[in-house]
């Protein structure tokens, strides 16, 4: 007798191509629609983290620093040996403190006061310097509000302004 091969006939190997196919077109689909919804988070996450990171570092230096300056769209944090300068550009604001971090957010013009008027235009302060601070950034459906107020020494109101009448 004639031994038979033991193989798959040509329907079954069509059917098995045609499962493998449909399996993976279901796992390439599913593999887009993940990696678009990754996209979008990471997008999201990224705007987040830079909004957080500008208010982090703008509230520490505003703080820390022994005088705020408003001049040409930009504001400078001075502690003395060094600064911190923050450039408000059209859509963009750029710290600079050593290295240079920027921050691609479009943002309302800067409102920068001291004892409640305009940087530079107070009888009693010296030019320039800045107690009350603040802008918002748009953000795609909401607008964050950015707000910063600086509680001066007698001591470094003095110093800056030694002419006065003490």
């Amino acid at each position: 007798m004639k031994q038979r091969a033991a193989a798959f006939t040509l329907v079954e190997m069509a059917i098995a191509l045609l499962i493998s196919a449909l399996v993976i077109g279901m796992t390439y689909s599913a593999y887009t629609i993940v990696l678009h919804a990754y996209s979008i988070y990471k997008t999201k996450n990224d705007r987040l983290f830079m909004l957080t990171r500008l208010d982090e570092l703008l509230k520490k230096d505003f703080d820390r620093s022994q005088h705020v300056f408003f001049a040409d769209n930009a504001v400078i944090c001075d502690y003395g040996a060094e600064q911190a300068v923050y450039h408000f550009r059209d859509s963009m604001v750029v710290r600079v403190k050593g290295i240079a971090d920027s921050f691609k957010l479009s943002h309302t013009p800067v409102i920068a006061l001291f004892e409640k008027q305009e940087a530079g235009f107070a009888s009693n302060a010296p030019s320039n310097l800045v107690d009350d601070l603040s802008f918002s950034v748009k953000s795609e459906k909401d607008t964050v509000v950015y707000h910063y107020h600086k509680t001066y020494s007698s001591f470094n109101l003095i110093n800056q302004n030694p002419h006065a009448d003490h």
